[in-house]
């Protein structure tokens, strides 16, 4: 999701959970966790286990192949589901994501009628399965799709337009599509949505075929790439289309598909031409689409607070479509997003930073390519706090779309960039793009890829600025200057502050003098250091992280 947001709601079962697992003041590091090994990370609380039942983890879905009828007057959905899924672990039941207010017509677990229980949005097929055992779940439903968080499911008319769409970010989808609903069990998708002639109905991956019966259209839509289920979308509407094109280096043509409303049309000729420009920069930066053998589209959808990545089919609110520049770099946002966060996705919800802090800080680096800004420094400005009140790790459900997984995020890859130089930082990216694409990675995975590359232990670093540390340091510093014969000393004293213990900190001061300078690494580990330096020149001011490289801020002291 871009860095306009709504919070999602949630229901009040799940916040007792959460108080019980966190306690009313949430997780605090205690002394001494900033050298603590990866060995402890597993004690933070998963949310999503609340939500997702044992057994779950214990399947992996192959294919869902979907159909499903829109009635908009009735605002009713009919659907056909078939599930074909691997156990991996003994299990007495097949468990999956399911709206509860939908009604089941006909359940069969490999082609035989089966006993099943319901509770909550879980519904338990049973069935007495030993790993490497291959199942069928095919099910029938229909009924009223609940509308939960910021528009799971909506029927909404648009300047005269209807359209229907969903967003199913984090643990919305099954409100409407059955499925396995974690972000790591990825599969193949074949959907086919049917509707009145007058609407077309856009999803992910290729348009396969267009089948009209009567005043009924049908759309086969097909992803030959893995998807996770929260990326699924589904967007019928009184569209009108249009397109583009993008020449990977490589010479593959892919097709970029829009789909708006006919009140949008003209502005989203203007808003959306600039998107060939943003493939070739994620081209450069890290490598090709990833999904090039389908395509890139951006369709007009009911949630007005923003944009969501869905894998090849991004959404974006029909009113944020305008002919402004304003949206240019959530639409890059969106894009980066289908190399972090749909091609590399996140292993659980505690790494929702890896997505949204990656594509925010590609937002700046695309404004450097584009000529809009001069230096990274210009962007990060904007996003840096000296404190965020919520984690950005393992963030929790009400808090999963915070500003710390955003603009925290896009800091802590700054200052890794800045810790390992830019030649390691850019082998990091590309490196761990290459090898978790089409699959999922961990935080732990990413440290381990920033590790390798850059020979360098970097375990204080992930645990003071992603792990634990919720506040960032203020660096406060006063300065004196003595002669010494033919040279100038200058003592600096430098104070921590606004941290809960001392954090290991590096950034880079300038001694500027009449016509010459000097420049000086500093690093520290307590809670005040003095430093020295001597030079042949009279410093006249100290200009501390110049570059605009540090995380936290130094000023001087009062």
């Amino acid at each position: 999701m871009p860095r306009i947001f709504l919070f999602l709601s949630l229901a009040g079962l799940f916040l007792s959970l959460f108080q019980e697992y966190y306690g009313s003041g949430g997780m605090r590091a205690e002394l001494g966790q900033f050298t603590s090994d990866s060995s402890s990370y597993s004690k933070f609380p998963n949310w999503q286990d609340l939500y997702n039942t044992p057994e779950q983890y214990k399947i992996d879905v192959l294919h869902y192949d979907f159909s499903i009828r829109l009635d908009y007057s009735a605002k009713n959905i009919q659907a056909e589901s078939i599930i074909t899924l691997v156990v991996t672990e003994n299990i007495n039941t097949v468990d999956l994501n399911f709206g509860s207010s939908l009604k089941i017509g006909e359940l069969l677990l490999n082609g035989k009628e089966v006993q099943y229980k319901r509770s909550g949005m879980v519904l338990s097929v049973l069935s007495s399965s030993v790993p490497g055992d291959t199942l069928e779940v095919k099910i029938s439903y229909s009924g009223k799709p609940l509308n939960q968080g910021d528009g799971s499911f909506t029927w909404q008319g648009f300047n005269g337009a209807r359209v229907i769409s969903t967003l199913g970010e984090p643990n919305l989808n099954p409100s409407w599509f059955i499925c396995n609903d974690r972000p790591d069990d990825k599969a193949l998708l074949d959907i086919r949505i049917t509707n009145d002639t007058s609407f077309t109905s856009v999803s992910n991956g290729s348009l396969i075929a267009v089948i009209t019966e009567g005043d009924q259209k049908t759309y086969h839509w097909r992803s030959s790439y893995p998807v996770s289920t929260y990326l699924i979308a589904l967007y019928s509407g009184q569209y009108e289309r249009f397109e583009d094109k993008y020449i990977s280096a490589s010479g593959d043509t892919i097709p970029i598909e829009y789909y708006v409303v006919p009140s949008k049309r003209k502005a989203a000729e203007t808003a959306f031409a600039r998107h060939a420009d943003m493939f070739e920069f994620m081209e450069l930066t890290i490598g090709e689409y990833p999904f090039k053998r389908e395509k890139y589209g951006v369709a007009g959808f009911n949630w007005q607070g923003g944009a969501m990545e869905n894998q090849t089919i991004t959404g974006v609110g029909h009113s944020l479509i305008d002919e402004s520049s304003a949206m240019e770099t959530t639409y890059l946002h969106e894009l980066a997003h289908h190399w972090f966060g749909n091609s590399v996705g996140p292993k659980t919800w505690r790494d929702i930073w890896l997505n949204e802090g990656f594509a925010s800080y590609f937002e700046g680096l695309y404004l450097i390519y584009t000529g809009q800004i001069r230096d990274i420094s210009e962007y990060m400005a904007g996003l840096r706090r000296i404190e965020y009140p919520d984690k950005m790790y393992n963030p929790g459900h009400d808090e999963i779309f915070n500003r710390a997984v955003y603009d925290k995020g896009a800091w802590v890859l700054h200052a890794l960039r800045y810790e390992i130089g830019d030649s390691l930082f850019s082998r990091v990216l590309k490196t761990y793009y290459e090898t978790y694409k089409y699959s999922n990675a961990s935080t732990q995975d990413f440290q381990y890829i920033c590790e390798m590359v850059s020979g360098t232990d970097l375990r204080r670093f992930f645990n003071q600025y992603v792990y634990y540390g919720n506040e960032i340091p203020v660096i406060r510093y006063h300065y004196s200057v003595e002669k010494q014969g033919a040279v100038y000393q200058t003592t600096i004293v430098f104070e921590q502050k606004n941290v809960t213990e001392p954090y290991q900190v590096k950034f880079d001061i300038t001694l500027s003098g009449e016509d010459q300078t000097s420049d000086e690494r500093i690093l520290l580990t307590d809670w005040s250091e003095t430093k020295v330096f001597k030079t042949r020149f009279l410093p006249k001011k100290i200009l501390p992280d110049k570059n605009g490289n540090f995380i936290g801020l130094i000023v001087p002291a009062k």
